[in-house]
């Protein structure tokens, strides 16, 4: 992915993933985290050729994997 394609996405998707981590969690600063690591995670493992929409709900689908990983790390 180019810089500008993935600066386009990062600006279409960033907030609404913070917002929907930060409304799930009620913590910035695991909001913060888990948008960071999502979109770390995204950028190493994104198949070549992703449209937007499907780039969206796979970003979406990393953080709340993330998600249940903190909570499963937290029981244990």
């Amino acid at each position: 992915m180019e810089e500008q394609e993935f600066q386009t996405l990062y600006e279409a998707t960033a907030r609404p993933i913070h917002a929907y981590v930060l409304g799930v969690t009620g913590q910035k600063d695991v909001a913060d985290d888990v948008l960071q690591e999502a979109y770390f995670r995204f950028f190493l493992h994104q198949p070549a050729g992703m449209p937007a929409d499907e780039a969206r709900r796979y970003l979406f689908r990393i953080a709340t994997n993330l998600l249940r990983d903190r909570w499963r790390a937290r029981r244990d």
